[in-house]
């Protein structure tokens, strides 16, 4: 059997309050994970004392406020798999269930579901390597094998979707061995009642520059 790391990255104003609910949601998984990174700015160190879990957990922090820390995050974890869920959102059950059969069958990405909290939408990914250069066909961050990650180069904190990024990496590279499962992975909170990185009150010309650095990425790739 796989095992699975959950790593959790917290930083700035506003996303603390979350833990708490996060852990229910980790409680709650059928499969339950082999390990937590936690990893926090300076501001958030002290989250860490909130934590009460059987789960075995690693804590750390980073004088970085930005996708360094989920990087980080997921290089500490010591599992075979990785699966995200940014705290903010909340896992579902079934969340993990599917990972080991996939890693049964040789695959090191799982294309799930998200479900969104203000409307009950599913929203269900798929891989589209001649497509994701273009248009994200995923939710994002979906759970994968570390060493899939690591071959792919990891987060770029300089991107604004740096999940996306990363997808045209592994196309770059032709190196993701997809397995498309049904299982609903998160509530996804869509951020429209406060300001988060792609949520409802971002800036739509902080979106639209994001799309294009992945634009601008993929052509240098040679994918358009």
């Amino acid at each position: 059997m796989a095992t699975i790391s959950l790593p959790l990255a917290i930083w700035g104003d506003g996303y603390g309050q979350f833990l708490e609910r996060w852990l229910e949601g980790v409680s709650g998984l059928v499969r339950q994970p082999d390990e937590i990174v936690l990893v926090t700015d300076e501001q958030n160190q002290d989250l860490r004392k909130k934590i009460k879990t059987d789960i075995p957990l690693q804590s750390h922090y980073l004088k970085a406020k930005d996708y360094r820390l989920w990087d980080y995050a997921i290089r500490q974890a010591t599992s075979d798999w990785i699966a995200i869920c940014n705290v903010d959102d909340v896992f579902l059950p079934h969340a993990l269930d599917t990972i080991d059969e996939a890693d049964r069958e040789g695959y090191n990405l799982l294309i799930d579901s998200l479900v969104v909290k203000q409307t009950g939408h599913v929203w269900r990914g798929y891989w589209d390597a001649g497509m994701i250069p273009y248009r994200f066909t995923m939710p994002g961050a979906e759970p994968m094998r570390k060493d899939l990650y690591i071959e792919a180069g990891g987060f770029d904190y300089k991107f604004q979707y740096p999940d996306w990024a990363l997808a045209v990496k592994m196309v770059a590279k032709g190196i993701a061995r997809p397995f498309t499962s049904n299982t609903e992975r998160i509530i996804f909170d869509t951020g429209s009642d406060r300001l988060t990185l792609s949520g409802g009150q971002q800036n739509p010309s902080v979106k639209a520059r994001g799309s294009a650095q992945v634009h601008e990425l993929a052509q240098e790739l040679g994918l358009r």
